[in-house]
């Protein structure tokens, strides 16, 4: 797999991603509608539900599921915007939430919530973690974001830098939208399959990267790059796929939700722990 763009290339999609966040997010209420359009209140309560979630993953892929849950477990959010998933992870009592995002706008917002007094922000470069430190993280996480980028190789670049940033251990959960009633050869322009590395002069739905089925084993051998146990969870949104839903997104979309961990964890969950197993011996049953 190819992918390398030019270092230049990289820098000007992420000039026209920080502008676009930026100018748009001067006051609270403008940045909410850059999140979330005219549902930010509804999309503040569903990410009540998301926090708890991404969370129940992560301790999913813990080798014992019977330990407690620890309250002081860190938590990264990237793409954080205004910190509407942040403030319902504190909410559950989780007070080591950090976040990055490209807009410095976005994270001046987010750091104001008295919900994230004990938070850390970071503003990205658009393809990394940012100043998020490396090896310290339990769980990271990204919702309304990762769609948005339309390069692939900014893509990967995000996922080897939160990669860096989580524990040996540690769980990556990542949103993205999902088109199951398409091939990536029917996706309408300005969309992108996940295999192109394409820009366009907007972001946020203006060139979105749309997931097909036949692109699906290419999203999980981009994180198996630098993760194991990587799965790939699709939420159905709607009874019928093939129906419209919008004029910009003229085609129905599910969820994808892309996990992983840093090694393999649940191998010991799955065979136990009290016979060594090397890859590639017989498994006895």
């Amino acid at each position: 797999m190819n992918v390398q763009m030019s270092d230049n290339a990289l820098e000007m999609y992420s000039d026209l991603q920080r502008k676009a966040y930026d100018e748009r997010s001067k006051s609270r209420t403008d940045a909410e509608f850059m999140v979330a359009g005219a549902g930010y209140a509804a999309g503040r309560v569903r990410a009540g539900y998301q926090a708890q979630f991404v969370i129940n993953e992560a301790l999913r892929r813990r080798v014992d599921i019977t330990a407690p849950v620890d309250p002081q477990m860190r938590i990264l959010d990237f793409g954080c915007g205004v910190g509407r998933v942040m403030e319902a992870v504190a909410e559950l009592g989780f007070e080591n939430v950090d976040g990055v995002d490209i807009s410095a706008a976005m994270i001046e917002h987010a750091s104001s919530s008295p919900l994230l007094a004990n938070s850390r922000f970071w503003v990205t470069d658009g393809h990394s973690a940012g100043g998020a430190p490396d090896g310290q993280y339990d769980l990271a996480y990204s919702f309304i974001c990762m769609q948005h980028i339309s390069m692939r190789q900014t893509r990967i670049d995000i996922i080897r830098s939160l990669a860096r940033a989580l524990k040996p251990g540690g769980t990556l959960v990542l949103e993205l939208m999902y088109y199951p009633s398409i091939l990536s050869s029917q996706i309408p322009l300005p969309h992108v399959a996940w295999t192109q590395n394409r820009t366009s002069t907007d972001t946020n739905s203006a060139a979105d990267v749309w997931v097909t089925p036949d692109m699906l084993g290419e999203v999980a051998d981009d994180m198996r790059l630098w993760f194991r146990d990587v799965a790939l969870q699709e939420i159905d949104m709607w009874d019928n796929v093939a129906g419209t839903q919008s004029e910009r997104y003229p085609v129905r979309q599910n969820v994808l939700l892309v996990s992983g961990t840093v090694g393999r964890v649940l191998s010991d969950r799955y065979m136990g722990t009290e016979v060594p197993y090397a890859a590639g011996e017989p498994i006895t049953r």
